[in-house]
C-alpha cells in the first residue's frame, strides 16, 4: 500500500527552506537537529555520517562551534521530478580583514 504524501505549495516550501536556514545560523543544535531524522544519512566530500547523532558531532556541533550565529540562506531553489526540491546555497565566510576566506556551493 503506498503511503500518502501532502503536496507542499510554493509557500509551504519557502517557510520551511526559510526555518531551516534560520536554524542553521544559530547557536541551537537541538533546533537544528529537528530537521533530521534519527537514521539520516549525510555525505559531504570526505565524509559519510549515519545517524543523527553523528551529524551532531560530526557536523552541526563544529558548525555552530566555527560560525556561531552566521547566518546562511537558501539564495535559489528548484523542485525535482517525483518530489522534494533543490537548495542552492552559499557560504562566505569573512576575516577581520574582510578578505573571502572559504566560499562553498552545494
Amino acid at each position: 500500500m503506498a503511503v500518502p504524501t501532502a503536496v507542499w505549495s510554493v509557500a509551504d516550501v519557502e517557510s520551511f527552506i526559510k526555518e531551516y536556514y534560520d536554524a542553521w545560523g544559530g547557536t541551537d543544535e537541538d533546533r537544528i537537529m529537528s530537521y533530521y531524522a534519527d537514521n539520516v544519512v549525510l555525505q559531504i566530500p570526505g565524509t559519510l555520517m549515519e545517524g543523527k547523532e553523528a551529524v551532531r558531532d560530526q557536523f552541526a556541533r563544529a558548525f555552530v562551534s566555527a560560525f556561531p550565529g552566521k547566518p546562511s540562506s537558501c539564495e535559489e531553489y528548484d523542485f525535482l521530478t517525483g518530489g522534494g526540491c533543490r537548495c542552492c546555497t552559499s557560504l562566505q565566510i569573512l576575516n577581520t580583514c574582510g578578505e573571502v576566506m572559504a566560499k562553498n556551493s552545494t
